[in-house]
């Protein structure tokens, strides 16, 4: 019990720190662009070191996210659609793993996480720059190449999940890939401009009316 109280300060302190970190990078963004803000800036602003910032975060892209931690690779997007598919299959629910891929690609999503005027920030932000939400052009080649990996290595697993198969492993791969990222996409931007973040299930569907409507 005595401990708790210290312990209990330190994790405010920490949020505090964070919270901190968030305002003051989102407040630089929207006054001088990404481009023009450096960590070290971030942290003449904070009064903190850039070791301090990156116990926090990986990089001030994660910092305007909001994102803790690191955006996933092939493999932890594969052990997400193992694990998916293994609850789906014990509740005998419907299951789609393009569901599984963006829910997992976007677990850092924080657009709606935050004390409010953080939260305004950073809608504020995504809207001048939406480019932010998916990262730099670098970090949306490893984005795809994490998801295409995971899914080809979970087709050759599970062949009864595939979804075209009158086509090879292989395009179905490039094809279940870019309609992913196109799901995170939409998901990401209609959630910036609306009043809630969409669920995975209602940005797949958007996509999937939009694609099929004949009217």
């Amino acid at each position: 019990m005595g401990h708790a109280a210290p312990e209990g300060l330190r994790q405010r302190k920490k949020e505090q720190t964070r919270q901190t970190i968030e305002r003051v990078i989102l407040e630089l963004v929207l006054e001088r662009g990404f481009e023009d803000v450096t960590v070290e800036d971030v942290c003449a602003h904070c009064d903190i070191s850039k070791k301090t910032f990156f116990n926090y975060y990986a990089s001030k892209e994660a910092a305007v996210l909001g994102r803790r931690d690191a955006a996933p690779n092939a493999e932890c997007v594969l052990a997400a659609m193992e694990r998916s598919l293994a609850a789906a299959e014990a509740t005998g629910a419907p299951w789609n793993y393009l569901d599984a891929i963006v829910e997992q690609m976007q677990s850092m999503f924080n657009v709606g996480e935050g004390r409010e005027g953080i939260v305004l920030l950073r809608k504020e932000v995504f809207s001048k720059h939406p480019q932010l939400l998916f990262g730099t052009q670098r970090g949306g080649a490893v984005v795809q190449k994490a998801v295409s990996s995971a899914v080809s290595q979970f087709l050759e697993r599970h062949p009864d999940q595939r979804r075209l198969r009158t086509r090879s492993e292989s395009e179905e791969t490039v094809v279940a890939a870019s309609v992913a990222m196109n799901i995170m996409r939409t998901r990401a931007i209609l959630s910036v401009h609306g009043d809630h973040v969409m669920t995975v299930e209602e940005a797949r569907q958007l996509v999937v009316d939009f694609m099929t409507s004949t009217e």
